[in-house]
């Protein structure tokens, strides 16, 4: 493929960066709170909220709509 490594980055590995810093930066702080089996699930819910809302709000609409006829094919 001869794809240039800044388009590589910049379509490919920038929404799940960002994504990924959000989830260290929401988390990290609260992170000694998981003490029981309830604190550790919530927080994995609360972690997987972050990630994919900030990663479905960097998706460009393109990427959305494959996403949603994906979805509405697997329903159907």
């Amino acid at each position: 493929m001869a794809l240039p490594f800044r388009r590589f980055v910049s379509e490919g590995l920038y929404a799940p960066a960002v994504s990924t810093v959000l989830l260290l930066a929401a988390t990290a702080p609260i992170h000694m709170l998981a003490t029981n089996w309830i604190r550790l699930f919530a927080l994995a819910a609360f972690g997987s909220l972050i990630y994919y809302a900030s990663a479905w709000l960097l998706l460009n609409g393109e990427d959305r709509e494959l996403i949603k006829k994906f979805l509405r094919a697997r329903t159907a």
